[in-house]
């Protein structure tokens, strides 16, 4: 007796198969090349039978993406029927409150209205100051009166966009099912050009603790998420293990955020999830293996001529396939809670790599990413 093994895709059927037997044998009827045949070809049939898996699907909210300009009410209407469902978006500072005390919702009034009316939930990140609280609108405030203007700030921004916010009272009821949930304070603080020229991870939770106290205040359903921490080779940049090791030191750092969140860019899928492994590990060390991981940024550009991160659109498309696969196959060991593409589109203005990540070009044509996203995201029927 002997088995013959035929893959179908990812599947495997095993075909026990009757070997023809030496002349002379006399155990069992010698099986000729005919019958040898047929039986393979039975065999193949069969696996043809055995349906291929079907691509990794993710669980509601676990996709996303962002852009740097403001989706169009068709942008978010696309996103919303293709199940990408989260969408992270800048609440810049300084637009809001340019002038002290006075702040002005009627753009991001516009932008939380129409994601949430296509089904689509805004992830706000609160970033850049005012030139009144510091003078590089890229860092945070330093001074006292500074971090409390900020922490008002962030407390107006739940109090309007959060799950009670006050925009939703003049929105439908439908809509209303779609208010913030998760608001992320500051974005990559390890790294010196958002964080003063010289990050501090000590000086950053106080921020952190400033904003969620006022942020809980506003809506104790807000659900805080750390900046996003990116791993590169710059020496001034603190790494991701130890950022995380001297923010778990400081007292009361745990209670001021309900996720991590990392922004694992590199070059292959593989050291992609090395990175988010590396943020668990750091995460478990500090003693906090309940709290879930963002990823609320990854990807690989189609121009720019980075040397690590600028690809093909072919290859694009199958580094993100890869990547969401592996965290979607591993979310419960890792503890992903999402993972967020960079770009949606990409900028009017292609200069650097950093523009060119979008899953569409910025003339709106769909690169294969976007095909191969909306295969993971889209909700089965």
């Amino acid at each position: 007796m002997g088995s013959a093994e035929v893959r179908h895709g990812r599947s495997r059927l095993q075909v026990t198969l009757l070997q023809p037997r030496p002349a002379g044998s006399s155990r069992g009827q010698r099986l000729g090349p005919a019958g040898f045949a047929l039986l393979l070809l039975m065999a193949l049939t069969l696996a043809a039978l055995v349906p291929a898996p079907a691509t990794a699907q993710a669980p509601p909210g676990f996709v996303g993406t962002q852009a740097l300009t403001d989706p169009t009410d068709e942008e978010f209407r696309r996103l919303g029927s293709a199940g990408i469902t989260t969408y992270r978006h800048n609440i810049v500072w300084r637009y809001v409150e340019g002038h002290r005390g006075h702040y002005a919702w009627a753009r991001y009034d516009r932008l939380f209205a129409r994601a949430a009316r296509k089904g689509v939930r805004v992830m706000p990140v609160l970033v850049g100051s005012p030139r009144w609280a510091n003078r590089d609108v890229h860092h945070p405030p330093t001074t006292y009166e500074g971090r409390q203007a900020y922490y008002r700030f962030v407390g107006a921004v739940v109090k309007r966009y959060g799950p009670t916010g006050q925009l939703w009272k003049t929105q439908p009821r439908a809509s209303a099912a779609f208010a913030a949930r998760n608001f992320q304070i500051w974005n990559e603080p390890n790294l010196p050009n958002w964080w003063n020229d010289d990050p501090d991870p000590v000086e950053y939770v106080r921020l952190l603790k400033g904003a969620a106290r006022e942020a809980r205040m506003a809506s104790p359903a807000a659900e805080i998420v750390m900046a996003g921490i990116p791993e590169t080779r710059h020496p001034r940049v603190i790494s991701i293990a130890s950022f995380l090791r001297s923010v778990y030191r400081v007292p009361g750092a745990r209670e001021a955020f309900d996720y991590v969140a990392v922004h694992p860019y590199a070059r292959t899928p593989t050291q992609v999830v090395d990175l988010v492994e590396r943020t668990r590990a750091a995460v478990n060390a500090g003693g906090d293996r309940e709290t879930k991981i963002w990823v609320t940024e990854f990807g690989w550009a189609t121009g720019g001529g980075h040397p690590d991160f600028s690809v093909s659109s072919a290859r694009q498309a199958s580094y993100l396939r890869s990547t969401l696969r592996e965290l979607l196959s591993r979310r419960g060991s890792l503890g992903v809670r999402g993972a967020l593409w960079y770009l949606f589109r990409d900028s009017p203005e292609l200069g650097s790599w950093q523009s060119r990540t979008g899953l569409r070009t910025a003339s709106d044509a769909a690169k294969p990413a976007w095909r191969a996203l909306v295969d993971i995201a889209r909700p089965t029927r």
